[in-house]
């Protein structure tokens, strides 16, 4: 008999939200985006935003919110990614869900220069293809770092993108960056580079496996 998977997914829940915001702060917050942008914000605040947007996430039937849980039943990270619409079009519901993307800044964010990159990685998302998979976000605990998380969770990605038959798109920072061409991705165009030099992301994209 085999032995148990030290890691396995499952969907996150309403009640895993504080320590996915907590996750996601520890795994960003060294990173020059986050440095650049909310380096002077607090921490409390940023998570408890980060609570608001995984809220909405979780419920968004037109995302998916995947939680990597480890033998002792820890949570050690997460992914998030929208979903590719359905042949048939969203479910009126669906549809009626409202603005996707909520822009509140904590207090302490370089609001001018979060303005002008946000608005430019959104016109840059609008120009997806509607199937298509969008890895809006992915993030390890930095005390479970090298366990396999990401690779489950981004494997596990690409198993749906080939079930479906579609693109999978991201926008990598740079310390993402060196990681995902190891996965199928490209670059996709020039990065994406904030008004004052501080930091960039590349947009990627990688086909289905079986393509």
């Amino acid at each position: 008999m085999l032995p148990p998977p030290t890691l396995t997914l499952h969907p996150a829940l309403p009640s895993d939200i504080p320590l996915l915001a907590h996750i996601y702060r520890l795994a960003f917050s060294p990173g020059k985006l986050y440095t650049s942008l909310f380096s002077a914000c607090s921490p409390t605040e940023i998570e408890l935003k980060m609570g608001k947007r995984f809220a909405k996430w979780i419920a968004d039937p037109k995302s998916e919110v995947l939680k990597a849980v480890n033998a002792e039943d820890e949570i050690v990270g997460f992914a998030f990614w929208d979903l590719p619409e359905p042949l048939e079009g969203w479910p009126k519901e669906a549809e009626e869900e409202g603005p996707r993307k909520l822009r509140e800044f904590s207090e302490g964010t370089r609001v001018e220069v979060a303005r002008d990159f946000f608005a430019r990685l959104d016109a840059h998302e609008e120009t997806l293809p509607k199937r298509s998979f969008h890895l809006q976000m992915i993030a390890t605990d930095p005390r479970h770092q090298r366990t396999g998380a990401a690779r489950l969770l981004i494997e596990q990605l690409a198993v749906e993108a080939d079930r479906e038959g579609v693109e999978v798109h991201l926008d990598a920072t740079e310390e993402g960056l060196p990681v995902y061409p190891r996965f199928g991705y490209d670059a996709v165009g020039d990065p994406i580079v904030a008004n004052d030099g501080s930091f960039e992301v590349q947009a990627m994209k990688a086909q289905p496996p079986s393509s």
